[in-house]
Protein backbone atom coordinates (compact mmCIF):
# COMPACT_ATOMS: atom_id res chain seq x y z
CA UNK A 1 0.00 0.00 0.00
CA UNK A 2 0.93 3.30 -0.24
CA UNK A 3 2.31 4.93 3.23
CA UNK A 4 0.51 8.64 3.34
CA UNK A 5 2.22 8.62 7.28
CA UNK A 6 4.99 11.00 5.83
CA UNK A 7 3.28 13.60 4.02
CA UNK A 8 3.59 15.91 6.32
CA UNK A 9 7.50 15.32 6.93
CA UNK A 10 8.03 15.85 3.14
CA UNK A 11 5.68 18.63 2.28
CA UNK A 12 7.52 21.77 1.26
CA UNK A 13 6.88 25.41 -0.27
CA UNK A 14 7.21 25.97 -4.00
CA UNK A 15 7.10 28.78 -5.74
CA UNK A 16 4.51 29.80 -3.07
CA UNK A 17 2.26 27.28 -3.36
CA UNK A 18 2.02 23.69 -0.95
CA UNK A 19 2.77 20.67 -2.20
CA UNK A 20 3.92 17.53 -0.62
CA UNK A 21 6.83 16.46 -2.63
CA UNK A 22 6.86 11.92 -2.39
CA UNK A 23 9.81 10.24 -1.44
CA UNK A 24 10.53 6.81 -0.65
CA UNK A 25 9.07 5.61 2.78
CA UNK A 26 12.39 5.73 4.88
CA UNK A 27 15.77 4.18 3.80
CA UNK A 28 14.08 0.58 4.12
CA UNK A 29 11.57 0.84 1.54
CA UNK A 30 10.78 -1.79 -1.01
CA UNK A 31 9.84 0.21 -3.62
CA UNK A 32 13.77 1.58 -4.06
CA UNK A 33 15.34 -0.59 -6.31
CA UNK A 34 18.16 -0.36 -4.14
CA UNK A 35 16.67 -2.48 -1.44
CA UNK A 36 15.66 -5.20 -3.40
CA UNK A 37 16.78 -8.75 -2.66
CA UNK A 38 20.20 -9.90 -3.53
CA UNK A 39 18.53 -12.33 -6.06
CA UNK A 40 16.62 -10.00 -7.85
CA UNK A 41 19.30 -7.50 -8.25
CA UNK A 42 21.04 -9.97 -10.09
CA UNK A 43 18.02 -11.68 -11.87
CA UNK A 44 17.40 -7.90 -13.55
CA UNK A 45 20.95 -7.12 -13.91
CA UNK A 46 21.56 -10.11 -16.07
CA UNK A 47 18.41 -9.52 -18.16
CA UNK A 48 19.65 -6.30 -18.86
CA UNK A 49 22.72 -6.73 -19.04
CA UNK A 50 22.23 -9.46 -22.15
CA UNK A 51 21.02 -6.08 -24.32
CA UNK A 52 24.61 -5.57 -24.34
CA UNK A 53 25.89 -8.50 -25.25
CA UNK A 54 22.91 -8.72 -28.08
CA UNK A 55 24.05 -4.88 -30.26
CA UNK A 56 27.83 -6.27 -29.69
CA UNK A 57 26.53 -9.21 -31.95
CA UNK A 58 24.13 -7.22 -34.33
CA UNK A 59 26.92 -4.57 -34.95
CA UNK A 60 29.87 -7.42 -35.94
CA UNK A 61 27.73 -10.87 -37.16
CA UNK A 62 27.74 -8.86 -40.42
CA UNK A 63 31.37 -8.36 -40.99
CA UNK A 64 31.39 -12.07 -41.45
CA UNK A 65 29.54 -12.43 -44.30
CA UNK A 66 30.74 -9.79 -46.54
CA UNK A 67 31.82 -11.98 -49.15
CA UNK A 68 29.02 -13.02 -49.77
CA UNK A 69 26.63 -10.37 -49.15
CA UNK A 70 29.14 -8.34 -51.93
CA UNK A 71 28.70 -11.20 -54.83
CA UNK A 72 24.49 -10.91 -53.93
CA UNK A 73 24.47 -7.66 -54.18
CA UNK A 74 27.07 -7.33 -57.19
CA UNK A 75 29.16 -4.92 -55.47
CA UNK A 76 32.93 -4.47 -54.27
CA UNK A 77 33.92 -5.76 -50.29
CA UNK A 78 34.55 -2.22 -49.62
CA UNK A 79 31.02 -1.21 -50.45
CA UNK A 80 29.86 -4.34 -48.75
CA UNK A 81 31.77 -3.48 -45.42
CA UNK A 82 29.93 -0.50 -45.21
CA UNK A 83 26.67 -2.69 -43.52
CA UNK A 84 29.08 -3.33 -40.84
CA UNK A 85 29.99 0.79 -40.58
CA UNK A 86 27.19 2.59 -40.97
CA UNK A 87 25.59 0.45 -38.51
CA UNK A 88 28.55 1.57 -35.81
CA UNK A 89 27.89 4.90 -36.76
CA UNK A 90 24.46 5.46 -36.22
CA UNK A 91 25.37 3.48 -33.08
CA UNK A 92 27.74 5.93 -32.12
CA UNK A 93 25.34 9.38 -33.09
CA UNK A 94 22.32 7.07 -31.65
CA UNK A 95 23.52 7.28 -27.95
CA UNK A 96 23.97 11.00 -27.88
CA UNK A 97 20.21 11.06 -27.50
CA UNK A 98 19.48 7.93 -26.21
CA UNK A 99 20.30 8.77 -22.45
CA UNK A 100 17.93 11.31 -22.10
CA UNK A 101 15.24 9.45 -23.14
CA UNK A 102 15.60 6.69 -20.05
CA UNK A 103 15.35 9.78 -17.64
CA UNK A 104 11.98 11.03 -18.83
CA UNK A 105 9.84 8.46 -19.68
CA UNK A 106 11.88 5.46 -17.52
CA UNK A 107 13.80 2.51 -18.27
CA UNK A 108 11.84 0.10 -19.59
CA UNK A 109 9.89 1.80 -22.02
CA UNK A 110 13.40 3.04 -23.80
CA UNK A 111 14.71 -0.47 -24.15
CA UNK A 112 11.50 -2.31 -25.17
CA UNK A 113 10.72 0.64 -27.50
CA UNK A 114 14.31 0.71 -29.36
CA UNK A 115 15.02 -2.79 -29.06
CA UNK A 116 11.37 -3.85 -30.95
CA UNK A 117 12.17 -1.31 -33.75
CA UNK A 118 15.72 -2.50 -33.91
CA UNK A 119 13.97 -6.47 -34.86
CA UNK A 120 11.99 -4.35 -37.29
CA UNK A 121 15.08 -2.86 -38.93
CA UNK A 122 17.01 -6.19 -38.42
CA UNK A 123 14.39 -7.83 -40.23
CA UNK A 124 14.31 -5.75 -43.15
CA UNK A 125 18.08 -5.63 -43.87
CA UNK A 126 17.47 -9.88 -43.89
CA UNK A 127 15.00 -9.35 -46.85
CA UNK A 128 16.75 -6.19 -48.28
CA UNK A 129 16.43 -6.32 -51.92
CA UNK A 130 19.59 -4.28 -53.04
CA UNK A 131 22.91 -3.05 -51.50
CA UNK A 132 21.16 0.25 -51.10
CA UNK A 133 18.09 -1.21 -48.64
CA UNK A 134 20.53 -3.17 -47.00
CA UNK A 135 22.70 -0.13 -46.04
CA UNK A 136 19.77 2.33 -45.02
CA UNK A 137 18.56 -0.52 -42.86
CA UNK A 138 21.47 -1.55 -41.13
CA UNK A 139 21.95 2.45 -40.32
CA UNK A 140 18.79 2.60 -38.88
CA UNK A 141 18.92 -0.63 -36.93
CA UNK A 142 22.62 0.69 -34.97
CA UNK A 143 20.67 3.90 -34.58
CA UNK A 144 17.96 2.52 -32.40
CA UNK A 145 20.15 -0.33 -31.26
CA UNK A 146 22.96 1.66 -29.60
CA UNK A 147 19.64 2.50 -26.37
CA UNK A 148 21.41 -0.67 -23.89
CA UNK A 149 24.97 0.81 -24.33
CA UNK A 150 23.97 3.68 -22.67
CA UNK A 151 21.23 2.81 -20.48
CA UNK A 152 22.12 -0.38 -18.38
CA UNK A 153 24.22 1.70 -17.04
CA UNK A 154 21.65 3.81 -15.58
CA UNK A 155 20.05 0.45 -15.21
CA UNK A 156 22.82 -0.68 -12.88
CA UNK A 157 23.32 2.75 -11.25
CA UNK A 158 19.12 2.31 -10.13
CA UNK A 159 19.74 -1.10 -8.41
CA UNK A 160 23.28 -1.26 -6.55
CA UNK A 161 24.75 0.80 -4.29
CA UNK A 162 28.25 2.47 -5.12
CA UNK A 163 30.53 -0.44 -3.11
CA UNK A 164 28.23 -3.29 -5.05
CA UNK A 165 28.77 -1.55 -8.59
CA UNK A 166 32.40 -2.85 -8.25
CA UNK A 167 31.18 -6.13 -8.67
CA UNK A 168 28.15 -5.39 -10.79
CA UNK A 169 29.99 -3.74 -13.67
CA UNK A 170 32.82 -5.98 -14.81
CA UNK A 171 29.24 -8.44 -15.27
CA UNK A 172 28.05 -5.54 -17.55
CA UNK A 173 31.48 -5.40 -19.02
CA UNK A 174 31.69 -9.16 -19.61
CA UNK A 175 28.09 -9.40 -21.49
CA UNK A 176 28.88 -6.79 -23.41
CA UNK A 177 32.19 -8.13 -24.66
CA UNK A 178 30.24 -11.58 -24.97
CA UNK A 179 28.91 -10.18 -28.75
CA UNK A 180 31.25 -9.18 -30.57
CA UNK A 181 33.54 -12.61 -29.55
CA UNK A 182 30.55 -14.85 -29.88
CA UNK A 183 28.99 -13.64 -33.18
CA UNK A 184 31.95 -13.74 -35.43
CA UNK A 185 31.94 -17.52 -34.40
CA UNK A 186 28.69 -18.08 -35.96
CA UNK A 187 28.50 -15.71 -38.64
CA UNK A 188 31.10 -17.72 -40.15
CA UNK A 189 29.46 -20.87 -39.99
CA UNK A 190 26.57 -19.45 -41.32
CA UNK A 191 28.53 -17.68 -44.26
CA UNK A 192 30.55 -20.94 -45.18
CA UNK A 193 27.35 -23.24 -44.76
CA UNK A 194 25.57 -24.82 -47.81
CA UNK A 195 22.38 -25.41 -46.06
CA UNK A 196 21.39 -21.99 -44.98
CA UNK A 197 21.98 -18.60 -46.51
CA UNK A 198 24.33 -16.09 -45.63
CA UNK A 199 21.07 -13.95 -44.49
CA UNK A 200 20.46 -16.08 -41.70
CA UNK A 201 22.90 -13.47 -39.65
CA UNK A 202 20.31 -11.44 -39.44
CA UNK A 203 17.72 -14.09 -38.47
CA UNK A 204 19.61 -15.19 -36.05
CA UNK A 205 20.07 -11.92 -34.69
CA UNK A 206 16.47 -11.18 -34.81
CA UNK A 207 15.63 -14.04 -32.94
CA UNK A 208 18.02 -13.35 -30.59
CA UNK A 209 16.52 -9.48 -30.04
CA UNK A 210 12.86 -11.00 -29.63
CA UNK A 211 13.95 -13.09 -26.97
CA UNK A 212 15.99 -10.20 -24.66
CA UNK A 213 12.87 -7.71 -25.42
CA UNK A 214 9.94 -10.76 -24.30
CA UNK A 215 12.41 -11.54 -21.36
CA UNK A 216 12.46 -7.34 -20.38
CA UNK A 217 8.67 -7.28 -20.88
CA UNK A 218 8.19 -9.83 -18.61
CA UNK A 219 10.31 -9.86 -15.78
CA UNK A 220 11.93 -6.93 -15.55
CA UNK A 221 10.95 -4.30 -13.77
CA UNK A 222 11.29 -0.26 -13.40
CA UNK A 223 14.17 0.32 -12.19
CA UNK A 224 14.44 4.27 -12.17
CA UNK A 225 14.08 5.72 -8.94
CA UNK A 226 12.21 9.35 -10.31
CA UNK A 227 9.75 7.74 -12.56
CA UNK A 228 8.68 4.84 -9.26
CA UNK A 229 8.28 8.31 -7.61
CA UNK A 230 5.96 9.75 -10.18
CA UNK A 231 3.80 7.06 -10.59
CA UNK A 232 3.46 6.91 -6.57
CA UNK A 233 2.57 10.61 -6.56
CA UNK A 234 -0.69 9.90 -9.55
CA UNK A 235 -1.37 7.15 -7.21
CA UNK A 236 -1.30 9.46 -4.17
CA UNK A 237 -3.36 12.24 -5.74
CA UNK A 238 -6.14 9.44 -7.33
CA UNK A 239 -6.25 8.00 -3.29
CA UNK A 240 -6.61 10.92 -1.50
CA UNK A 241 -8.05 13.43 -4.85
CA UNK A 242 -5.27 15.76 -3.33
CA UNK A 243 -3.37 17.11 -6.61
CA UNK A 244 -0.56 18.86 -4.41
CA UNK A 245 0.86 15.70 -4.35
CA UNK A 246 3.90 15.80 -6.62
CA UNK A 247 7.31 14.22 -7.63
CA UNK A 248 10.90 15.44 -8.02
CA UNK A 249 10.16 14.80 -11.66
CA UNK A 250 7.51 16.83 -12.08
CA UNK A 251 8.86 19.49 -11.15
CA UNK A 252 11.44 19.54 -13.35
CA UNK A 253 12.11 22.85 -15.33
CA UNK A 254 14.30 21.35 -18.06
CA UNK A 255 12.78 20.49 -21.03
CA UNK A 256 13.69 16.89 -22.86
CA UNK A 257 14.52 19.03 -26.18
CA UNK A 258 17.22 21.05 -23.73
CA UNK A 259 18.40 18.35 -22.24
CA UNK A 260 19.07 16.39 -25.50
CA UNK A 261 21.08 19.12 -26.27
CA UNK A 262 23.19 19.16 -23.28
CA UNK A 263 24.01 15.63 -23.71
CA UNK A 264 25.16 15.97 -27.04
CA UNK A 265 27.23 18.80 -26.75
CA UNK A 266 28.62 16.74 -24.00
CA UNK A 267 31.37 14.77 -25.78
CA UNK A 268 32.70 18.15 -27.31
CA UNK A 269 33.07 19.51 -23.67
CA UNK A 270 34.71 16.44 -22.52
CA UNK A 271 36.87 16.22 -25.94
CA UNK A 272 38.23 20.21 -25.71
CA UNK A 273 38.46 20.36 -22.32
CA UNK A 274 40.24 17.71 -20.98
CA UNK A 275 43.49 17.23 -22.35
CA UNK A 276 43.28 12.97 -21.15
CA UNK A 277 39.96 12.13 -23.21
CA UNK A 278 41.46 14.33 -26.04
CA UNK A 279 44.83 12.65 -25.86
CA UNK A 280 42.80 8.91 -25.54
CA UNK A 281 40.78 9.97 -28.79
CA UNK A 282 43.27 10.88 -30.86
CA UNK A 283 45.59 7.09 -29.62
CA UNK A 284 42.00 5.49 -30.87
CA UNK A 285 41.72 7.14 -33.69
CA UNK A 286 45.35 6.55 -35.13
Amino acid sequence: GVNLRRASEICERVNTKTLFIVGFDGPDDQLNPKNWSIGRKWATLGIVGTTGMLVGWASSIDSTVIKQGQEAFGVSEVAESLATALFLFAFGFGSLVAAPFSETVGRNPVYIATLSILMIFTMASGLAPNFGAQLAFRFLAGLFGCTPMTTFGGSMADIFDPMDRTYAFPVCCTLSFLGPFLAPMVGAFIGQSTHISWRWTEWCTLIMAALVTGAIFLFVPETYGPVLLQWKAKQLREITGDPRFMAEIELRQTSLVTRLMHSCSRPFHLFFREIMVALFTMYLVV
